[in-house]
């Protein structure tokens, strides 16, 4: 009676359960109440509840045990809620579901998981195979002192990366892969769950395998529950929190393998300190954990694979259907994140099940060895089968560059990885610190999982049969990422472990120095990253600037021409693929005013930006659009300014554009609004006397009018006349005025003109000035160009002859420059009644959705 009451117990609670978890994520569905929050913060929020709620009942029953601490549960629960998504995911991408169908598909699930799992039986203990541990490896006698500091260490950078999104103001580097996964996640949202057709800006035959990339998918949700932008969800909210699961990872494989937290904040150590020091262009490994790990290839190598090892090492070690059940787990996950990461980890473990049954040679090793293998090989077999029949295939660009140093061909259509990949500090290092820790102890599961991992991770970079076979069933890029799969800071970290336990307890006198077992990890932490910077110096020399293909213009070494770190940090805060400020305002208006299906023609810094924020707008130039070669060439030639206005008013109406976007000082603005440019020897003395004078400012040589500092001086003579042709309705003027001062600023100064200009006598209009404001700040040089710009409040007439004069208004109090300012040029320009001036930027919209003879401007 009292089992069938314990019984009865657990099924109501796990219905209970089960229940209130389905509740709660549908209102939070529906209602979307992170949304109310500050953008980051809702997303922290949202991605606890969609990214670690769904999985945690889950890692409870299946992995956590009484000494699993909070990060290891955590990271092992991402890991289950994406396998928990996996299959709504995969069924909503199949019949196009909305984001609201695939959330409450996923809370359905969810809330089954949790209640089945609350019927499983816990993991009281966590039982170590006795073949795999060995006494003196199971525990560290060091004390509480060197890990408390390590994890001092740790949390400084783990706390600037956290609050990034805050400080970072838009400076940090993104990649141009964001832009293209959040076209992926802004088309979900609007459209449904589509991933069949390519979306706007992507070419036929690319991303095939998107049909299953589920993490895109609750990418999407996270995104609509949270309230933001897709695209700053990709490049601003999201990679903090996911360097934070690339670390809180490696502490549970670190963890787990070895039962040492000094190992696994050692790891976590060189972890950050490796991405630190290799942040350079293209994959480094500090741009790929800090930079790129939003994207899905970087989660399922470096959050995702990590776990994957270590629930795979639980099954060998415990043997018990649960543990099993984790691992079927992972192989979901893996396959609808990023099938590559499911590839190598597939490769890993096959190395690593050869070890174990080599060694142990039973017919139970060779069950279970076996048994965790076949659902790969079951995985591998369809992967390899959906890549030959061409629905995994990509169709590559710039394999040119990638080959230059990630490939190499040899005979017979073979190819292999190149040894630059081989030959960072921190690579050279671990490879062979991995073979001599297996070599050292053979048995234990820890040494035996960092060899597999390193020899599986050789093999497919440098064996050509293996090589090409992968390179043509898949793609290319398998090849030499895998170096991704080499787990470089804990082969590291816990080599260094073996050398401090080597250490009397009484210390050891070196160089004047008594190192301990507690204060030793530190001190080899510090002097490792010291010698890693050092060494970094000379690589880009060493390696004929391969992989480091970008440094800083300043050696921090005397023999170095560059310095790698300076370069990397100077490419981390590039900011080349994330929108400026300016570039958020000409967004935000056209979020406002431009309605689904609008064309915008406009330059490619705002426009590349439009697939991951309004994937209903379309560009000239977008990829899926008929005449793609002759959009391409009308976007070109108006770029660069070598269309005339009739050309330009033809392609405007042949593409049937809604609004162009035109930025200030481009060649196209100049060609469609300037009415007459005056450079200096156009002017003639009209006040006091200037002098025209010939000056180098060391790249051109220019005349110049000298307007004195004591004296009132100014020139005019020019006349312009508007085009009788040129727009129906009043224009309002724009000068550019161009002066230079005649010596070197010092601490900042200010120069006042006076610009005049009027109809000609007899018109019966009265004259207008205003003044052009010079500001010299500190540091100009003498003869640099400074530009001032007026936008005044006065119309002119078609047709009209106008009169134009510079003055230099010494008596004002504002004029502080106490040399001659010299006078360059002054450019007349107009615009139209229907462009509007984004605010301070120096972009301007026109809505010509109305026809190309619309006089009305946008709304406001």
């Amino acid at each position: 009676m009292q089992v069938i009451d314990i019984q009865q117990a657990r099924l109501q609670q796990a219905g209970l359960t089960a229940l209130g978890l389905f509740a709660f994520l549908v209102v939070l569905l529906f209602l979307r109440l992170p949304s109310i929050l500050p953008n980051y913060p809702a997303v922290i929020v949202a991605f606890a509840t969609w990214f670690v709620l769904p999985g945690w009942f889950l890692q409870r029953a299946l992995f956590a045990t009484k000494s699993t601490g909070l990060v290891e549960r955590v990271a092992v629960a991402f890991l289950m809620s994406m396998a928990v998504a996996s299959v709504p995911g995969l069924i909503g991408l199949r019949l196009h579901w909305s984001i609201e169908g695939f959330g409450l598909a996923y809370a359905a699930v969810a809330a089954v998981a949790s209640g089945v799992s609350l019927l499983i039986r816990s993991p009281q203990a966590d039982p170590a195979d006795a073949g795999d541990v060995e006494p003196e490896e199971s525990a560290s006698s060091s004390g509480p002192f060197p890990s408390a500091f390590l994890l001092a260490f740790i949390a400084i950078p783990l706390l600037a990366i956290l609050t990034s999104p805050w400080w970072e103001d838009g400076r940090i580097a993104r990649d141009a892969d964001d832009l293209v996964y959040a076209a992926y996640v802004a088309e979900y949202q609007e459209e449904g769950l589509d991933a069949t057709a390519p979306f706007a800006d992507t070419r036929r035959g690319q991303f095939g395998r998107m049909q299953f990339n589920v993490w895109v998918v609750v990418q999407g949700l996270l995104a609509q529950n949270a309230g933001v932008d897709a695209l700053s969800l990709l490049l601003e909210y999201l990679p903090p929190i996911m360097t934070l699961l690339v670390v809180a990872a490696l502490f549970a494989l670190a963890k787990g393998l070895f039962r040492d937290e000094q190992v696994a904040l050692l790891a976590c150590g060189l972890l950050l300190l490796y991405g630190a020091l290799d942040l350079s262009p293209h994959e480094g490994f500090g741009r790929n954990i800090f930079l790129r790990i939003g994207e899905d290839k970087m989660v399922a190598s470096f959050i995702l694979l990590p776990i994957g090892l270590l629930l795979s090492a639980k099954f060998l070690e415990r043997r018990d259907l649960r543990a099993y059940v984790a691992t079927l787990l992972v192989i979901a996950a893996l396959f609808v994140t990023h099938p590559m990461a499911l590839m190598y980890l597939g490769a890993a473990l096959a190395v690593l099940a050869l070890l174990r049954v080599s060694g142990e040679r039973s017919r139970s090793s060779l069950i279970r060895n076996g048994l965790l293998l076949a659902p790969w090989s079951v995985a591998g077999v369809g992967m390899y089968l959906s890549a030959v029949l061409g629905a995994g295939r990509v169709d590559h660009i710039g394999e040119t560059f990638r080959r230059s140093f990630h490939l190499v061909d040899l005979s017979g259509s073979q190819i292999i990885g190149s040894y630059h990949l081989v030959l960072h500090p921190f690579v050279l290092v671990a490879v062979p610190t991995a073979f001599a820790l297996w070599f050292l102890n053979k048995r234990q599961l820890g040494s035996q999982v960092l060899f597999a991992s390193v020899v599986a991770s050789l093999v497919i970079m440098f064996v050509p049969p293996v090589a090409t076979l992968l390179a043509n069933a898949v793609t290319e890029e398998v090849v030499w990422r895998a170096q991704w799969l080499i787990p470089v800071p804990l082969a590291i970290a816990y080599g260094l472990h073996r050398l401090v336990s080597r250490i009397p307890p009484t210390g050891l006198q070196l160089a004047g120095i008594r190192l301990s077992q507690r204060v030793a990890p530190v001190l080899i932490l510090l002097a490792v990253g010291a010698g890693t910077f050092l060494v970094q110096e000379q690589y880009a020399i060493a390696d004929n600037g391969a992989f480091y293909n970008k440094t800083s213009d300043t050696s921090l070494l005397p023999w170095t021409d560059g310095s790698i770190f300076l370069g990397g940090i100077e490419r981390a805060f590039s900011a080349e693929w994330k929108p400026k400020p300016e570039d958020w305002q000409v967004l935000q208006y056209l979020e406002e005013h431009a309605p689904p299906g609008a064309t915008i023609l406009g330059p490619g810094r705002v426009t590349r930006f439009f697939p991951g924020l309004f994937p209903l707008l379309r560009t000239v130039d977008e990829y899926q659009l008929a005449d793609t070669a002759e959009r391409f060439e009308f976007v070109r030639l108006f770029e660069d300014g070598q269309l005339t206005r009739a050309e330009i008013d033809e392609g405007l109406r042949q593409f049937s554009v809604d609004f162009v976007i035109t930025r200030n000082l481009t060649v196209q603005d100049d060609s469609m609004r300037t009415f007459a440019m005056f450079t200096a020897g156009a002017f003639e003395q009209q006040l006091g006397t200037p002098e025209l004078t010939t000056e180098d400012n060391g790249q051109q040589v220019f005349e110049a009018w000298a307007l004195s500092a004591d004296t009132r001086e100014g020139v005019g003579g020019v006349t312009f006349t508007v085009p009788q042709d040129i727009d129906p309705g009043d224009l309002t003027l724009d000068f550019d005025v161009v002066a230079a001062p005649s010596s070197a600023i010092q601490g900042g100064s200010v120069a006042r003109l006076v610009v005049g200009f009027g109809e000609q006598p007899g018109t019966g209009s009265e004259d207008a000035r205003f003044d052009a404001v010079i500001r010299l700040l500190d540091g100009t040089e003498a003869g640099e160009w400074v530009l001032r710009r007026r936008f005044p409040d006065t119309t002119v007439k078609p047709g009209g002859t106008y009169t134009v004069s510079v003055a230099r208004d010494v008596g004002a109090d504002s004029d502080t420059y106490d040399a001659d300012i010299w006078l360059v040029s002054v450019r007349v320009k107009y615009w139209p009644d229907n462009s509007l001036r984004i605010e301070d930027t120096k972009f301007h919209v026109f809505d010509i959705s109305g026809g190309l003879e619309a006089a009305d401007g946008p709304d406001g």
